[in-house]
C-alpha cells in the first residue's frame, strides 16, 4: 500500500481523521450503485 508508506500521521488525530476518511471512502463505494455488469441488482436492465 503506497499510499499508506506516503501518508505519514504526526499526530493521533490525523490518524483518526484518516482513518474515518478511508472509512467513509469504503462505505461510499458499497452504498454507490455499480454500473451493469457488477451487482446482484443492476437497475435499468
Amino acid at each position: 500500500m503506497s499510499i499508506e508508506r506516503t501518508i505519514v500521521a504526526p499526530s493521533p488525530r490525523h490518524a483518526t481523521a484518516i482513518s474515518l476518511l478511508i472509512a467513509v471512502l469504503a462505505i461510499a463505494l458499497l452504498l454507490v450503485p455499480r454500473p451493469v455488469g457488477s451487482g446482484p441488482s443492476t437497475p435499468g436492465n
